[in-house]
């Protein structure tokens, strides 16, 4: 009898869980070569709780880009409220691309540190916590993309935000 209630509220925990975590997608768009920032956005709406907090916030980011030359691209978020957090700068080197490459505080491997192609999970530069500034998550999220060298191109397939529990803490300075 007691095994049958562990699972049931196991079961009942993870089910929760995956209520409360809502994730927003869009497609991108080319990333003009050694051009101005172009803006690629997502319209959230729905949210609940709708106020992003470390209790239930944004956690994680995640991209599909081609580019041929990785160390080109500025990736920034912007948040409903003009909140602005950098993703990465100038990572990978001479390689290409960005594969189902997701931005997490709880990654082990800084985006810095990581080499592309990028695949899998990577703390970004700047702290996702900071969005997570009891603002109203709902409205128009930015993924501000730049390509900053000549010669190399590239594209924003596709990029996500995810919103869930236990979301990173907003850092003060």
């Amino acid at each position: 009898m007691n095994l049958q209630k562990i699972i049931l509220i196991f079961f009942l925990g993870c089910f929760l869980t995956q209520v409360n975590a809502q994730t927003f997608s869009a497609a991108g768009g080319s990333i003009p070569d050694a051009g101005p920032p172009v803006c690629f956005p997502i319209t959230v709406s729905g949210l609940s709780p709708s106020n992003l907090t470390s209790a239930h916030g944004l956690t994680t980011i995640c991209l599909t880009i081609t580019h041929t030359y990785d160390a080109d691209l500025v990736a920034k978020l912007q948040a409903p409220d003009g909140t602005i957090i950098p993703l990465f700068t100038n990572v990978g080197g001479g390689n290409d691309n960005f594969t189902g490459t997701c931005l997490d505080t709880t990654a082990t491997t800084l985006i810095g540190s990581g080499s592309a192609p990028f695949t899998g999970d990577f703390v970004p530069e700047g702290n996702i916590g900071n969005m997570n500034n009891n603002q109203n998550g709902n409205g128009q999220w930015i993924l501000i993309m730049q390509d900053v060298g000549a010669v190399d191109t590239g594209s924003v397939i596709t990029w996500s935000l995810t919103f869930g529990a236990n979301a990173p803490h907003e850092t003060n300075f």
